[in-house]
């Protein structure tokens, strides 16, 4: 009995050590997964990875005086690069989503843009015209 103690706690603390090892190769890989797929995912899908960076995010945190420099540097390398990743799906998304709101607007943006003309040609004129005009024009307004 005695000799399967060791080798039992031995292998518990190998286990427990590479756990935590670990993470910052695990920030990585699902890094490089999203930089490879991202474009793919649906939003559930993106809820459920970026539930899984967060836990990452928090093991790294619990252990980060087991980490050496260099697991530092490289799971900093990974959270900022996935938080890039983020941002430029995010932006992607939104272009999609403004470029389809466009197409159902339609003539919307069109008067929207022929105003905003006509106030440019107003504000032109206003700057054209000298003090007595324009408190002539305030005045006729009222």
């Amino acid at each position: 009995m005695r000799k399967y103690i060791i080798p039992i706690l031995l292998t518990l603390m190998l286990a427990t050590g590479c756990a935590s090892v670990r993470v910052p190769a695990q920030m990585e890989y699902l890094t490089n997964k999203v930089e490879r797929r991202g474009d793919r995912f649906s939003i559930r899908k993106w809820q459920k990875i970026n539930v899984e960076y967060q836990s990452l995010i928090k093991k790294y945190v619990e252990n980060y005086t087991r980490y050496t420099r260099a697991e530092k540097r490289r799971a900093m390398k990974a959270i900022s690069k996935y938080y890039t990743l983020l941002v430029r799906y995010g932006i992607r998304e939104t272009a999609g989503t403004v470029a389809d709101i466009g197409s159902y607007t339609g003539g919307v943006l069109d008067v929207l843009k022929e105003d905003i003309r006509a106030a440019k040609d107003f504000l032109k004129d206003v700057m054209r015209m000298s003090d007595r005009q324009i408190n002539k024009f305030v005045e006729e307004a009222r």
